[in-house]
């Protein structure tokens, strides 16, 4: 999952990747990470934006889609809900 989370990864993909049930997997995953299937993979992809802001030469919306976003309005909502503040705002606070 940190390999391909740049990509769109769904719960049920990823349950009949490893040939287990839904509910189980779903199950196993929080117990194994203590998040659920789509905090860990905005963890992760969170994580990985804000490395990719440290660079100036890269736009936002290029951190955006390296980081599985296709929308720059999604990407930023998400982020200020994981940091508390835009990309914009972390970028000019480094």
């Amino acid at each position: 999952m940190r390999e391909h989370f740049n990509r769109d990864i769904q719960l049920a993909e990823m349950a009949n990747r490893v040939s287990m049930n839904y509910s189980y997997f779903s199950r196993l995953f929080k117990e194994r990470t203590g998040l659920t299937f789509t905090a860990y993979l905005i963890k992760v992809r969170m994580e990985e934006a804000r490395k990719l802001l440290q660079d100036p030469t890269l736009r936002i919306n290029e951190v955006s889609d390296r980081v599985g976003y296709g929308n720059l309005y999604h990407f930023s909502r998400a982020f200020k809900n994981y940091f508390g503040m835009s990309p914009k705002e972390y970028r000019r606070s480094r």
